[in-house]
């Protein structure tokens, strides 16, 4: 019926049957598919966003761990969005925007959940840095 596929004497449900049988199989598999394109994007946009903030951002930065980074590629995009939450509300809105989108799906990511579709319709994903 088209349903499993053999590969290497393994049997794997097809994908358009998962979303009949085993929607947490088929939500794994969009979930693999994100990671493989989206991880390489965030760091990709991080490393260009740190770039631009770079004369914003005063090391040493304290997290809210209680860690402190002293390195300014060591700053994740949570750190990056709040030092330039306080300096920049007022001026660039759009680049903070952009920062809390990115930090979103990172995090969706991070936790094993596929990324909201809303997220990759907006500005920081069709249009990046």
């Amino acid at each position: 019926m088209g349903m499993v596929n053999r590969n290497n004497g393994l049997s794997h449900l097809h994908s358009c049957a998962c979303a009949l049988l085993d929607i947490r199989e088929l939500n794994r598999r969009l979930w693999k598919a994100q990671i493989r394109v989206l991880y390489p994007f965030l760091e990709e946009q991080r490393q260009l966003i740190l770039e631009r903030a770079k004369p914003f951002i005063k090391l040493p930065y304290m997290a809210r761990n209680g860690e402190l980074i002293d390195n300014i590629q060591n700053l994740e995009l949570s750190h990056i969005e709040a030092v330039l939450d306080l300096k920049f509300k007022r001026f660039n809105r759009d680049l903070l925007d952009r920062i809390s989108i990115l930090r979103k799906i990172r995090n969706a990511l991070a936790h094993m959940k596929t990324v909201d579709p809303a997220w990759l319709k907006t500005e920081a994903v069709l249009n990046p840095l």
